[in-house]
């Protein structure tokens, strides 16, 4: 684990030297960066702690996780590292002009739709049925889970379409943001809300003449560490749950799904070659649609690792990717999810662009804000978690390039006459 540790080290100091090369200036949200920290961290960490403190992390101890996991936990840190690595090269920005206008338009009236359900799960009290009836979905379900994944693409429309203003967002936005994140906070949604603050951290750094890109950074990353810690006892107590861990045990204990679910699958002897991997690639569709043709969804890993854990859907696992790996691939499936995971942030960082004309520049923010949720989730969590939010940023940049026609014909017409170089 701490060779492991010092490849991502070393990744790291290569990726500030890389953002500085491409941007000009250190950017802290490259995927060697954030990224590769956050993964490290979240999957490393709390396996050292309780083989080198030999301490329990109440449910993460070493009576029910597996002698191989300090290994396996390794081999997914180097494979996502790996594939951050890779270098894409970046194509010049496409010159389609688009209504910045329209594309915060569109990203605040959005975001009344994830407001209005956090507003509504304070009001019914859902903090205390958080994750109840996870092996079932209803139009409600549904409906429920793509407004808080359309949550930080709201945000970030807000942000794309202000990026050439002086201020990303005013104060009615700010306003917004602080309410829903406390709203998600007191229903125990500690993911969507964190989502929510990474998309806001991403664009502040990566803002055209920025005067700090670590100002953000740090006040954010500490902002967003007081609050999960704050949502996992608020949680907690409200449950009528006991809370005897420290502050570092409970942060540890909260991102030690990974080694859990990991830890745990490589016990056992079924080896799925795959199938789960496309059971998550084929229900992208919205569940009451896709389950009437599939049937339930018992062929996802989360639900497969419910099976053969024998625990019933709600005990609140979303399982992960290095373990979605290993119930498919055995060991080196490891390694090989986790890569694959990491090559899709370098290309998508390739493409990346506030100033975009084209949803494929703004995925990289989808996905560095969603990164906590997929990394703990099975493949089809992890796609719909990027997919969904991408889909929105898509049509509404559709929808403000086509705006901006309107407007101006002539000019439209003289920006798609201009060629489009590769370096």
């Amino acid at each position: 684990m701490w060779a492991a540790a010092v490849f991502a080290g070393v990744a790291v100091l290569i990726g500030i030297g890389r953002s500085r090369r491409l941007e000009g200036a250190f950017d802290p949200m490259h995927p060697l960066v954030f990224p590769v920290i956050y993964v490290a961290v979240a999957t490393l960490a709390p396996v050292m702690w309780i083989y080198g403190r030999e301490r329990d992390l109440g449910y993460l101890n070493r009576t029910v996780i597996s002698e191989q996991t300090p290994l396996l936990m390794a081999l997914a840190v180097a494979g996502f590292t790996m594939g951050a690595l890779m270098q894409f090269r970046r194509p010049v920005p496409p010159q389609i002009a688009r209504d910045g206008a329209t594309l915060a338009l569109t990203g605040r009236l959005v975001f009344l739709l994830p407001l209005a359900l956090a507003a509504y799960g304070f009001v019914t009290n859902s903090v205390l049925t958080r994750g109840e009836g996870q092996g079932q979905r209803s139009l409600m379900d549904s409906l429920d889970a793509a407004g808080f994944m359309f949550a930080p693409a709201a945000v970030l429309l807000i942000a794309a379409g202000r990026s050439q203003c002086k201020r990303l967002f005013v104060g009615v936005d700010w306003l917004g943001i602080v309410t829903l994140v406390t709203l998600l906070g007191l229903n125990g949604r500690r993911g969507s809300a964190i989502a929510i603050i990474l998309v806001v951290i991403g664009v502040l750094v990566r803002k055209k003449n920025a005067k700090s890109r670590l100002l953000p950074v740090i006040m954010g990353m500490g902002v967003l560490i007081w609050f999960a810690y704050s949502v996992v006892v608020y949680r907690s107590e409200a449950t009528g749950g006991e809370h005897e861990l420290s502050g570092l045990e409970t942060l540890l204990r909260d991102t030690g799904s990974v080694a859990f679910t990991t830890g745990v699958t490589v016990g056992f002897e079924e080896r799925l070659g795959g199938s789960t991997i496309v059971a998550g690639v084929l229900r992208q569709a919205p569940s009451p649609i896709v389950n009437l043709f599939l049937g339930p969804p018992d062929d996802t890993g989360a639900m497969e690792f419910r099976r053969l854990f024998r625990v019933d859907a709600n005990n609140g696992y979303g399982y992960s990717i290095p373990a979605d790996g290993v119930l498919n691939f055995g060991t080196v499936g490891a390694f090989l999810l986790p890569f694959f995971f990491g090559l899709f942030a370098a290309w998508a960082y390739s493409r990346s662009d506030l100033n975009a004309s084209y949803s494929r520049q703004l995925v990289y923010f989808v996905f560095v804000a969603t990164l906590p949720f997929a990394w703990r989730s099975d493949t089809l969590g992890s796609i719909k978690g990027v997919l969904y939010p991408s889909i929105l940023v898509f049509l509404a940049l559709v929808m403000a390039r086509t705006f901006y026609s309107y407007k101006h014909p002539r000019q439209q017409e003289s920006v798609h006459r201009r060629p489009v170089r590769v370096r």
